[in-house]
């Protein structure tokens, strides 16, 4: 058996544990699935997630970044912000290692709790400002 057999078949055997509502519909695309945010609301997909949670366990940063005027900002409202953001944000906030994500035009910086030790005395005033003049 090939390489890419063995790994089609291991697929499918995974993909057979996995309960019905986690496995893509064909046909559909992602959004459209029906999701349980990490506060337990349901949603029709990652674009509608509620704001606490992409931001949700994130320590103090991620109060701090619940707390910023998203709508002020260049990202803009965060009901705006593209999945990908969201996700990065929600991966990068879970971490335990230093993460940053830099986004958009403005290249604006968002950063986890762990982060906060390269910045030094920059923390918090660097939290959603341009990455450039950090």
């Amino acid at each position: 058996m090939s390489a890419f057999a063995e790994d089609s078949a291991m697929g499918a055997r995974i993909s057979s544990l996995l309960p019905k509502t986690h496995q893509p519909s064909r046909g559909r695309s992602a959004a459209r699935h029906r999701c349980r945010a990490l506060d337990g609301s349901i949603g029709e997909g990652p674009l509608n997630q509620p704001t606490r949670s992409i931001f949700h366990d994130g320590g103090d940063t991620g109060e701090r970044l619940r707390a910023l005027d998203w709508a002020a900002s260049p990202l803009g409202p965060i009901s705006a912000w593209p999945s990908a953001l969201r996700a990065l944000v929600g991966v990068m906030l879970a971490a335990n290692q230093p993460m940053i994500v830099v986004w958009g035009p403005g290249l604006t910086l968002l950063y986890n709790d762990a982060y906060r030790a390269v910045l030094g005395h920059k923390h918090p005033g660097a939290l959603g400002g341009a990455f450039l003049d950090v």
